[in-house]
Order: structure tokens, then C-alpha cells, then sequence
């Protein structure tokens, strides 16, 4: 049925990049990319693209101006004023004299010169001429002028001149006479000099050469207000500019007779005259809509491919068409639908006026009714690989084929209710709300846009129709959330990535390459690193330069560094926003902090371990994050697809960016920080100064109103983009020089890490740390555990790669402690205790295969847990091994002990009272005590009670003991500092320390010689009091070694220090101070890099911006 016979809708307008587009009713994208819409009157139309084409537009114009806003002037031969609107219309002479030359500044303004070389101006508005002096020297030969009020005239005796408001000036004079020129915006001029030499002069004292288009001699050239740059040959083929490697590329011919005359008014607007008389218009992305052919009036469309669709008709009837070479078939299907949804592998869905859905059945043709859980369907969507989506209530459900249920996708934002869906393979999907906001389900929904009024992807595409019933294209295949290189493209990101070692084709490397460049000035290690990173080099078979080069550019284009969910890359770990910490995602982790840091260390580990190769590729992944944050868009989150209608100006944005780069001037001299050497402090910097750049670069008209990016747009990148890029190659120098120091220090040494904050909350409050080893060959990693601010318990654990934040989900009131469970020769478990919110102790531990939780039944009869005062693992004999022990007070005053009876695999509820006639206040200490002889371990629990003494609890599970300890000697103790043990030799006994912080600010220990118990006063750091104790721990310098304790404080001045014993003395040392203030700690432990390295005290510490802090000693 029908034809295959097509009628062209739509044709580009003047000046329309894309051009003009009809009016639909609806809009389907096939899963093959192919794009379909029914147009107002319900006929098939396709939409087909062309990559760049030329355009005739019929008239008799001698010459022609384009302007950068899309206008188009022309002179005829008779020297009248044309305009082009669709077709040229005649505007006439100026009054007494033959126009000869025009130059279009946009569509109410043009500037002419007539044949006796006089300057004119014209005004569309007025429809009127007036006359402008001209420069007094000679009469004007050729004229040009810019959107930015810039007028240049060339005159006969060969000056070169400008006018502003006190007249005209003459420009610095090229190295010969100027047979043509052109005039971009901000003063950039291009000549062709009487020889053909061509020239650029960008304002400065000189004129630059630039090489001609090979062997054919260039008699004109032209420019648009951005950096668009044609020049014509004698030949009559018109040459582009190439920026990206200062190169010539021969465009298409219009005719074959060649180009007499051109203009340029920017990338979007150029035009020419053709030898053969004829005009026509270059247009590099054209789209056309044109009837398809079918004749069968349809209201609505499901399209599976570009030869198969399915309809519906104004009654509900469903149809199915086929496309063969001999033209359209199609049968009509049995059924009355209000909406259709097909795919490619055959799933075909509906939906019937009542809201039922349903699912086609093939072969006989029925329509099966698939139940819902409530509620009336309105849209169905359905993909290739088997989504299948409704829209039921203004909310979205997905099918779920195995067991036929029903889940909510997602839950919309508040007072968003969807009237329009659309999914996407392996569960993405896109929605319109009823007020036409567009938004994108990734697990959770985004804003992406808007208006719009219907939503279809398909093949990658994502297509809209705004609230005018116009197709939008929002999105391309292959293209991402964060940005592209052009359209149609492959995706990518930010300041562009499009080549290894080509800096022209890459910000990224560009910036680094002068970074480099810049940090081999610093005295100590540049020369080191300049020597390591070889900047400005290609590919030389050098390990570290080219795997940097490659780590660079992979970070854009491997999914391993590009987050994809649903099938959808995300790029979330390329952004960071200092204001809240977090990716355009909401989340914490993965950023572009988290990833530089984490890539940070790994380069260090990789070099110092001689592995060149991998520290190269490491640095340059964690380049490439950092440079990410000097563009403000990366760090105020504002991804590709915010802008509307057309979603790409951040691509256009850092395109152009990359184009104007060897235009900038990049800092001389090496400048000198204060930031350390840790990675963290470099990636906050630099994303806290691009983000000051935001609201210049991310104006409110781009988010409702961007359709190119204008010479507008322009201006304010030529005046930002500088600033930006000179301050990344500061960064970037400076961070190189923090790198190279950290892996020439290969001495021993304590180091800091910002660890970040859970994914979606911050820290509230720590529960403690832990050595985890994962098997038995592992010297174990550290696992922090911490209440988030959201009441969830968090796990923060470090492995080969770096650390990583977990979500362990529970409702939390408070956490009572951690400890690990080791099973040899299996890995070790831990064990969080924590109170939940329904008052019951709960234990999350690791089984060996996964996390689970556990309620503590048998929570002591009649009372509640009101704190945790510590967990432990403790062997009550030898052929038990350590178990895991929870303490707690409870509110009978009462401290309580859950313990895992390992005799009778049951947890047990042990009672240990409470001191005499003392309330428990504060815990100080829960430790697992030897005697060195006897093989069972005694339980210790360490309590500050109200009436301010130190009390401690000595306990086998089956007796226990309270002792009072004292208090801190005329002093008041205001806070526990840690616990630990210390084991002078083999076969001794354990020696218990109990450190707190006194109201004098020094730090003291109760501590045991063997024989009694006493108060020491360790005194203050340098002075300054002792305000906060973090934690305390031993360590070993080598296996069997002495054990020396260590106990780290903060002063009132927020710097850490650490109070440690050498062997024969207590000694202070400072350990600097965070970025925030440390707020508590979190956990001190040791781990080990291998069986016969020394132990490596790690302590982590929460902070008042909610971070997890790491301090550790390698």
C-alpha cells in the first residue's frame, strides 16, 4: 500500500543550522537509529540527515554578505541592496550612488561602499542610508565589519584602517600590500598579501604567516565572527581553516564552474557566488523531514526499524506496515489501543482507553492483558533487549518477565507527575512531567531539560517534540551525560580529548603539556619530572610519557572510568562540586576528587615499586581528573544535556575552547605552594577557582534558550578560557611537583588523605576501624565504619585500588563498635555492632561471601540499650579462638556483654553491673587482656563514672570484678584519648594503658607496670593544650619486635599531634592538621605491606565538614 515516492518539508532557512522543521503530532526513534513522526494532518514522515551540503538559493545577487547572526545581504548588478528571507528581496540603491561592496553586521545593519569608494551604512529598521566619512587618504576599496561594532576598511592607497568613535586609525601595516582581507570578531584580521602570502593579525605590533592552501594561488579571503576562516583559490575552490594542526581543507565544490565571491558570517552562515552565476549556501548539519509515503492517516506511531512500523489510527485501530522496494504493505491488527510501543526482536505493548495493558501475542494475532498493580496504564514503552515500562498514575513501573511483577522505577521528584515515557535498554529511561519538564531515570531521576510534550529514544538517539509539536534532537548515539566532541560524534567529555598526543586536539594534554613544562623550573625535582614527562612530545616508545599520554585520553573513552549504569555512560566520577562534595549524581563517590586522589597514590606506589609504565598511565588518569576540575562546568556539575533546546553547549563550549587555546598565554614562571604533597588539597583548589567562573560561563539563557553557540557565547570564551587555562597549567605544575616529591620520598614518613564523605550523606558519627585481610595471603586493608548523617551505616575500605565507599544500609540511633573475626585460612570477618532505631542491638558482618544483618534477640529482659562502650575479639580459651564481644550500657545502669558463645553457637547476654554506687558517664576503653601465661584472654572494660574516676571492669564471662582507678590527679578528666595493651616480650603479660585528656590540657595514662596501676602526665604538644583525643594503638617494627605505643591528639588550634614511645622515651611530634577541624576519632589500627615488614599505624578521624580523614605512617 503506497508509494516511496518523498516530498521534502523542510529546507534550510538563511542563517538555520539545522533548518526549518514541521510541526508534528508525535515522534517515534527505532531502535536502529531511524527517526519517524506523523505530521499534523497524521502522515508518515522520516527524518534524514546529511553531513554538510551545499544549498541553492536562486537569485541574482553579484555579491553577498553573511552575518554571524544568520542574515544575509546581497548586491545585485545594477548595485541595489538585496536581502534573502526564503527569496531575495530587493531593498534598492543608495540614493544618488551604485552600491559596490557590502558588509552585514546582522540583520538591522549594513555597511556599503560605493563605486566611487565612499562609506555608507544602512539601517533595515529606518530602511534608510547614511553617509560615513571615510579615511581621508584615499578612497575605500574593501570593508568589513563585525557583530562587535568593529569596522575596517582597506583603501586605495593600501592602509589598512579601523574606525571607532573618534574616527579611523591606521592598524599596524602588514609586511606587504594587502590585495583582500577579512575581519573576525575582537580585531582578528586575515590578508592576502599581494605575493598570495596569507597573514593573520590578532591586534598586536605584528603581522603572522600563516602557509597557503598548497599550489593554488588565493586571490580572497573571508572570515566569520567566530574563527571561521575561507580563503578562495584561483582555481575557484574555496579552503577552510584548520586551527587543529594549522592545516588547509578543500570544501566541496557548489558548481563545477567553481566560487567567484564568498562570505563568511560564521561556522553557521556562509554563502557564495558561484562562477555560473549562482548563490548558494553551505550548510554543515542539515535536517530534513520528508513524507515517507505510507497513505494511511495515523494518530499514533511505534517505529521498530527503518523498513517496519506499527500505528494507530483517530480510532484506536491498530495497524502494521512493512516497507519493500516495491513500496509500503500493511495489515490491520485486531484491537482498539490508546497507546503502542514496539521493538525490534518483535515485543510489541499496548494500552487501551481503560488504562489495561497489554502484551501481542503473534501467531494467531491477540492481544494478552498483563495485570497491573494498581492504578491505570496511560503510555507503555518497550525496548530490544525486553524493558518494558508503563506509566501508571504519573509514576513508572517496570515488568518484570520472570515472575510477572511489577516495580516502581524510581520515585519522581516531588510534585512531578509524568504524562510521557520512554525506556531505554537495560532499564534507563526518559519521562515529560505534566508542566513539560523532560527528565532521566540512572537509578534515580534528573532534570534533563525541557519543555517538551513527547519523549522517544531509540538506537542511542533521543528525540523530543517541544511545546510547539517541533522535533528536538537531545541526544545522539554513542553520546554521554557529560559532553561531546561535535554532532553526530562518538562521546566524550570536557575540555576535549580527541587525540593521544596531538595537544591540538586535546585540552587536556595541552594544559599538561605546559604544566610540565612550567614545574621543571622548581629547583628540587623538576628537572626529575621534566625528564619523566617529556612535554610536547609524541609517541616515543618511552613507558612513562606515552602510558601518561594514553591514561590522559583513556579516562574519556574506557567504561571503567566512565560509571556507566543502565547501560548509559555517566561520566559522574569527572565532576565534583566543593560547594557540597558531591558529583552532578548527588553522590559522593565516585568524583573527580575521589578518583584524582585515589590514581594520585597509585602513580606514587607504582613508581616507587620501579613499574614506569603503570605510574605513567596512573598519573595521567589522575591528570586527567584534576584538569577536569579547571572547567567550571565540572565543577558546578552542569552536564551535557542541561542546555535547551539544543543540549549541547557544554560540547560547544569546550570545542570552542579548544580552538582559541593557542591563543593563550600561559604563565612563564613556576610558582611555589603551601599544599603538601598529598593530591586532595590540589583537586579542591582547583575546582573552588574554575567554580568562580560558573555564572560567567553557565548564563541563564543557556538552560531555556541555547540553539548555537553565538558570537555572544564567543566574546565571553574569549575573555574566560584564558584565565581558565592559565590557571591549569598552575595546577597542574604545581601537582606534578606535589607528585614527584611523594615518589622520591621513599623514606619513612606519615602521610594524610581526604577520604570524603559517604556517597549521598556525610559522617555523623565514627564506630570504628579494622585490619581486614581478604584471604590468607593478604596482610590486611583497613575497613572504617561510620554513621552517616542519612542514620545508614557506611563502610569505608581501601584495597589495591584505592579506597571505596560502600553502602551497608540498617537504620542506626548509634554505634556500639567493630571487630574482626579471623578464620584461618579464610579471610577475616568483621563485625559492627550497632543500636537500631527499634531500640534492638544489630550486628552487621561479612559471612565470608556477603554482608548481612542480624537482630540480637534476647536484648537483656526489661531494659534498653542507651550506649555503646565497645566491641572486641577475644579468645576465652585456646580452642575457641577469638570471638567477637559487644558492650553496652543499658537502662537498668547495668554495663552488658554480647558475646558469641562459640561452646553452644548461640549469642549470649552476660551482666557485668556497674560500679559501686557510680553510674557509667563516658566510655573509655574495651580491651582483651593476657596474662601472658594463662592462654585465656580476661575481658576489660574501661568506664569514666559520674563520680569522675576512671573505674575498670575485669571479667572471664562467668565472674567480674569493678576497680576504681582513680582520677587524673587535681585534674578533671573531660575525655578518653584510647586503650590499648602493650606486650613487653613473648610470654608476658599484657599491660593495659588507658589514655584520657584532662581539663589542664595535657594528656595523661593510667597504666600498668605489671605490678600496679598509676596515673602518668604525658603533658601537651609543645605547649598547646590537648583538646581531642583521636585513638591509640601499638605498634611493631618488625614481627616479634617491641610494642610501642602511639596515641594521636588534636591541640586547640586544630593541628594533630602525635605522643608516642621510642623505646626508652615519650616523645611529641606534629602531624599537621586537616582541611576542616577534627571532630573524633574514628579508629586507629595497624596493617603490614607484607609478613616481615613492620607494622603501619593508620588512624582516621572524622571532621567538621564531615569527611573521613586518613593519617597513616609508611
Amino acid at each position: 500500500m503506497g508509494s516511496d515516492e518523498r516530498r521534502f518539508l523542510s529546507e534550510p532557512g538563511a542563517g538555520d543550522r539545522d533548518g526549518v522543521v514541521p510541526t508534528l503530532r508525535s515522534i517515534s526513534v527505532a531502535g536502529d537509529g531511524s527517526v519517524w513522526g506523523l505530521d499534523p494532518a497524521g502522515a508518515l514522515v522520516q527524518n534524514t540527515e546529511h553531513a554538510e551540503t551545499w544549498q541553492p538559493r536562486p537569485g541574482s545577487p553579484a555579491r553577498v554578505s553573511a552575518a554571524a547572526d544568520g542574515s544575509v545581504f546581497g548586491v545585485d548588478e545594477k548595485g541595489a541592496l538585496l536581502v534573502y528571507s526564503g527569496i531575495w528581496q530587493w531593498l534598492g540603491p543608495i540614493p544618488g550612488a551604485t552600491l559596490a561592496t557590502l558588509a552585514a553586521v546582522d540583520a538591522a545593519t549594513v555597511w556599503g561602499v560605493d563605486t566611487s569608494g565612499a562609506v555608507h551604512r544602512y539601517d533595515a529598521g529606518a530602511a534608510t542610508w547614511t553617509a560615513v566619512p571615510g579615511p581621508a587618504k584615499a578612497p575605500v576599496e574593501e570593508l568589513h565589519a563585525t557583530s562587535d561594532g568593529s569596522v575596517f576598511a582597506l583603501d586605495a592607497s593600501g592602509v589598512l584602517s579601523r574606525l571607532d568613535s573618534s574616527g579611523w586609525s591606521p592598524l599596524t601595516p602588514p609586511p606587504e600590500r594587502l590585495r583582500s582581507f577579512g575581519a573576525g570578531a575582537s580585531g582578528w584580521l586575515w590578508g592576502i598579501g599581494s605575493s598570495g602570502a596569507v597573514m593573520q593579525y590578532d591586534g598586536g605590533d605584528a603581522w603572522e604567516n600563516v602557509p597557503a592552501p598548497g599550489e593554488d594561488p588565493v586571490t580572497s579571503i573571508a572570515c566569520g565572527d567566530d574563527i571561521t576562516v575561507w580563503v578562495l583559490g584561483d582555481s575557484g575552490t574555496v579552503y577552510e581553516f584548520e586551527p587543529k594542526g594549522t592545516r588547509w581543507t578543500a570544501l566541496p565544490a557548489p558548481s563545477a564552474k567553481g566560487v567567484a565571491r564568498m562570505s563568511v558570517g560564521s561556522r553557521g552562515s556562509a554563502w557564495v557566488v558561484c562562477r555560473d552565476d549562482g548563490v548558494q549556501q553551505y550548510v554543515r548539519h542539515l535536517s530534513l523531514w520528508s513524507t515517507a509515503g505510507l497513505d494511511l492517516p495515523l494518530a499514533r506511531l511505534a517505529a521498530v526499524d527503518r523498513t517496519s512500523l506499527w500505528g494507530l489510527d483517530d480510532a484506536g485501530g491498530v495497524h502494521r506496515a512493512e516497507r519493500s522496494a516495491d513500496g509500503w504493505g500493511h495489515t490491520v491488527v485486531p484491537g482498539r489501543l490508546s497507546w503502542i510501543s514496539a521493538a525490534g526482536n518483535g515485543i510489541v505493548w499496548g494500552v487501551d482507553a481503560a488504562g489495561t495493558a497489554y502484551r501481542f501475542v503473534d501467531a494467531p494475532d491477540y492481544w494478552a492483558p498483563v495485570a497491573l498493580p494498581e492504578g491505570k496504564a496511560t503510555r507503555v514503552s518497550v525496548t530490544a533487549d525486553g524493558v518494558v515500562m508503563v506509566l501508571c498514575g504519573g509514576s513508572v513501573l517496570r515488568y518484570e518477565p520472570d515472575d510477572g511483577d511489577w516495580t516502581k522505577v524510581g520515585t519522581p521528584p516531588e510534585g512531578t507527575y509524568f504524562t510521557d515515557l520512554s525506556a531505554m535498554p537495560e532499564g534507563a529511561a526518559y519521562a515529560v512531567d505534566k508542566e513539560g519538564g523532560l527528565h532521566l531515570y540512572l537509578g534515580t531521576w534528573f532534570p534533563a531539560g525541557g519543555p517538551a510534550i513527547q519523549v522517544s529514544a531509540g538506537g542511542g538517539d533521543v528525540w523530543v517534540l517541544d511545546s510547539e509539536g517541533r522535533p528536538v534532537r537531545r541526544a545522539a548515539s554513542g553520546e554521554s551525560m557529560e559532553a561531546t566532541h561535535g554532532r553526530p560524534a562518538k562521546g566524550v567529555a570536557f575540555w576535549d580529548a580527541e587525540s593521544v598526543f596531538d595537544e591540538a586536539r586535546s585540552t587536556h594534554l595541552w594544559i599538561v603539556n605546559r604544566g610540565a613544562a612550567l614545574a621543571g623550573q622548581e629547583p628540587e625535582v623538576g628537572a626529575r619530572l621534566l625528564a619523566l614527562v617529556q612535554p610536547f612530545k609524541g609517541r616515543l616508545g618511552n613507558a612513562f610519557h606515552d602510558n601518561l599520554c594514553q591514561g590522559l585520553n583513556d579516562a574519556d573513552f574506557l567504561p571503567q572510568y566512565n560509571n556507566p549504569m543502565y547501560g548509559q555512560a555517566t561520566y559522574m566520577s569527572h565532576f565534583y562540586d566543593p560547594a557540597n562534595d558531591r558529583n552532578w549524581f548527588g553522590f559522593n563517590f565516585p568524583t573527580a576528587l575521589t578518583e584524582g586522589t585515589m590514581y594520585f597514590e597509585q602513580a606514587v606506589a607504582e613508581y616507587q615499586a620501579e613499574r614506569l609504565g603503570e605510574a605513567g598511565y596512573a598519573l595521567g588518569l589522575a591528570l586527567h581528573y584534576l584538569t577536569d576540575l579547571t572547567q567550571p562546568m565540572h565543577s558546578g556539575n552542569f552536564i551535557a544535556g542541561m542546555s535547551w533546546p539544543n543540549p549541547f553547549y557544554h560540547t560547544d563550549f569546550e570545542s570552542y575552547a579548544m580552538e582559541i587555546q593557542s591563543t593563550v598565554k600561559t604563565p612563564a614562571k613556576y610558582q611555589a605552594c603551601g599544599l603538601g604533597t598529598s593530591p586532595g588539597p590540589y583537586l579542591v583548589v582547583a575546582a573552588k577557582a574554575s567554580k568562580l567562573y560558573y555564572r560567567k560561563v553557565v548564563q541563564d539563557p543557556v538552560t531555556r534558550q541555547y540553539v548555537w553557540f553565538t558570537p555572544a557565547y564567543q566574546k565571553m570564551a574569549d575573555i574566560v578560557v584564558p584565565s581558565l587555562l592559565s590557571d591549569a597549567v598552575t595546577i597542574v605544575s604545581q601537582f606534578l611537583v606535589a607528585w614527584m616529591r611523594r615518589a622520591l620520598d621513599t623514606g619513612p614518613g606519615w602521610h594524610w588523605a581526604d577520604l570524603g564523605t559517604p556517597l549521598t550523606s556525610t559522617v555523623a558519627r565514627g564506630i570504628g576501624a579494622v585490619a581486614v585481610r581478604e584471604n590468607a595471603r593478604s596482610e590486611g586493608h583497613p575497613y572504617v565504619f561510620v554513621q552517616g548523617a542519612d542514620g545508614h551505616l557506611w563502610l569505608n575500605w581501601q584495597d589495591d585500588r584505592g579506597w571505596h565507599w560502600r553502602h551497608q544500609g540498617g537504620d542506626l540511633s548509634f554505634g556500639v563498635g567493630v571487630t574482626a573475626i579471623h578464620d584461618t585460612p579464610q579471610a577475616d570477618r568483621p563485625y559492627v555492632f550497632v543500636r537500631g532505631k527499634d531500640e534492638n542491638l544489630w550486628i552487621n558482618w561479612w559471612t565470608g561471601k556477603e554482608w548481612v544483618w542480624t537482630r540480637q534477640d534476647g536484648t537483656p529482659t526489661g531494659c534498653t540499650v542507651t550506649a555503646g562502650l565497645g566491641a572486641v575479639a577475644l579468645a576465652r580459651t585456646p580452642s575457641a579462638g577469638a570471638q567477637p564481644f559487644a558492650v553496652v550500657r543499658c537502662d537498668d545502669r547495668n554495663v552488658w556483654v554480647n558475646w558469641w558463645n562459640s561452646a553452644s553457637s548461640v549469642w549470649r547476654w552476660t551482666n557485668l553491673g556497674h560500679p559501686p554506687n557510680v553510674d557509667v558517664a563516658q566510655a573509655m576503653g574495651v580491651l582483651a587482656v593476657s596474662d601472658g601465661q594463662n592462654p585465656n584472654e580476661l575481658l576489660h572494660v574501661y568506664v569514666l563514672g559520674t563520680d569522675g574516676r576512671l573505674w575498670g571492669c575485669v571479667s572471664d564471662l562467668e565472674t567480674w570484678q569493678w576497680t576504681d582507678l582513680g582520677a587524673v590527679p587535681g585534674h578533671a578528666i573531660t575525655g578518653a584519648a584510647g586503650a590499648l595493651t602493650v606486650q613487653d616480650w613473648a610470654g608476658q603479660p599484657n599491660r593495659p594503658y588507658v589514655f584520657v585528656v584532662a581539663d589542664d590540657g595535657h594528656l595523661w595514662a593510667n597504666w600498668s607496670n605489671g605490678t600496679v596501676r598509676q596515673w602518668r602526665d604525658h603533658g601537651s604538644a609543645d605547649g598547646r593544650p590537648v583538646r581531642l583525643g583521636l585513638g591509640a594503638v601499638t605498634v611493631q617494627d618488625k614481627p616479634g619486635g617491641l610494642q610501642n605505643p602511639i596515641v594521636l591528639v588534636t591541640d586547640g588550634e586544630g593541628s594533630v599531634w602525635a605522643n608516642r614511645w621510642t623505646g626508652g622515651t615519650w616523645v611529641w611530634e606534629q602531624h599537621g592538621g586537616l582541611s576542616a577541624q577534627a571532630t573524633a576519632g574514628l579508629g586507629f589500627i595497624t596493617t603490614k605491606e607484607s609478613p616481615t615488614a613492620p607494622q603501619q599505624p593508620r588512624v582516621f578521624m572524622g571532621s567538621a565538614d564531615g569527611h573521613v580523614y586518613a593519617n597513616w605512617y609508611r
